[in-house]
């Protein structure tokens, strides 16, 4: 997931966003494609067996009418042979209308793309047996009795309508099994369409639970993408301004070296987070070491416009200067100091002189009194 992280913030929010997207359109498009099938199944489920059942329901109404009508060509037999040619002439539209159902029967069974080959050969035979049927009962049953109409034979007619009954019987349940058939086609029909709309329904929820739970995922992970970083970053600060102390947890710095191993913005932010708490460290440090009264730090800035290192370094060299400024001072006091205690000591070695000078003189006065004494004690006794 490196190649991940190295992406540019904007790029992972749109990735993200696409991936999400990506996946609604899949549901989207897996939900119109099934919808589709489903749909197409249905049709084919209503439309083409309701086509095949109406072809087989309209031979067998068609068959009736013919039947129907060869039963009152017999009726009218010997009657009206008038009404007799019309039941006959009605008869053959009838027997024709129902072969023209069984030839629509058969393009709607040749077309069904859900019938197999076999399946359609045998309907299309069943059909075909239809039409073989068909073209026997005109033969033997509606041609023979507009014959037997013409002549007049009644008794003829009634034995055709029971020559007639195992023909029209093997219409009637031919054309009865084919309608089952239909109707068991159109049911199964029904059934896999359910079973299509259940499967679609189900595929749906499926890939709308993974699209939610892949936002969910994603919307998490860039969350705590974002928040891994933010949080530890904003207490950091936040004890920076109120306390002061630079100092990083360990467990922080670490997840905060972490990040700044990434080449998106948040990379480049930790990084340069990282570097400005390296340099107030460092500052910091080399402020205590001045404070402890070392002022020989080599204090480095790390270009023309790092406001603090060339503070520091000016503050670090006037200091410098005034202390040597007071230690020249200091010296010149010094010296005087000295020149005046030797200026002392040799005006004291000078009185101390003149002391013994006036000790002297004062003797020599003592002396000089003492002879005056006695001169004048001499004057006096002479």
């Amino acid at each position: 997931m490196q190649w991940f992280k190295n992406m540019k913030v904007r790029t992972k929010m749109i990735l993200s966003f696409l991936l999400v997207v990506a996946l609604l359109l899949a549901l989207a498009v897996v939900a119109v494609l099934e919808m589709s099938n489903v749909d197409h199944l249905y049709e084919v489920a209503i439309h083409n067996p309701i086509r095949v059942k109406e072809c087989v329901m309209q031979t067998q109404l068609n068959y009736r009418d013919a039947r129907r009508l060869t039963s009152l060509m017999a009726a009218y037999t010997g009657q009206d042979l008038e009404a007799c040619e019309g039941y006959y002439k009605d008869g053959l539209a009838a027997i024709e209308a129902a072969n023209t159902w069984l030839g629509e029967f058969e393009k709607a069974v040749v077309s069904n793309p859900f019938f197999a080959q076999a399946d359609k050969d045998t309907r299309v035979a069943k059909g075909n047996s239809v039409k073989e049927m068909l073209a026997q009962y005109k033969t033997e049953l509606l041609d023979n009795m507009i014959t037997v109409a013409r002549a007049g034979d009644r008794d003829r007619a009634l034995e055709l309508l029971t020559h007639g009954a195992p023909i029209a019987d093997d219409i009637r349940e031919t054309t009865a099994g084919m309608l089952a058939t239909s109707e068991t086609t159109s049911q199964d029909y029904i059934n896999n369409a359910k079973d299509g709309a259940n499967q679609t329904t189900l595929i749906t929820v499926i890939i709308a639970v993974v699209a939610v739970i892949v936002a969910v995922v994603v919307a998490l992970y860039v969350a705590g993408y974002f928040s891994g970083l933010l949080v530890p970053c904003a207490a950091f600060l936040k004890k920076v301004g109120s306390t002061g102390d630079l100092t990083l947890e360990a467990r922080d710095q670490a997840g905060i070296a972490a990040y700044s191993q990434n080449k998106d913005e948040i990379g480049n932010l930790t990084a340069g987070i990282v570097a400005f708490v390296s340099r107030v460290t460092d500052i910091a440090k080399e402020l205590e070491t001045v404070a402890g009264g070392d002022l020989t730090s080599d204090i480095k800035p790390l270009s023309n416009s790092d406001v603090m290192g060339n503070s520091l370094q000016k503050m670090v060299g006037n200091l410098n200067n005034m202390f040597g400024e007071i230690n020249n001072s200091t010296s010149q006091v010094s010296a005087g100091a000295k020149q005046v205690a030797d200026g002392s000591q040799a005006l004291a070695q000078g009185s101390t002189e003149q002391a013994a000078s006036v000790e002297q003189l004062s003797s020599s006065i003592s002396e000089i009194a003492d002879k005056t004494k006695t001169n004048a004690e001499m004057a006096g006794r002479a």
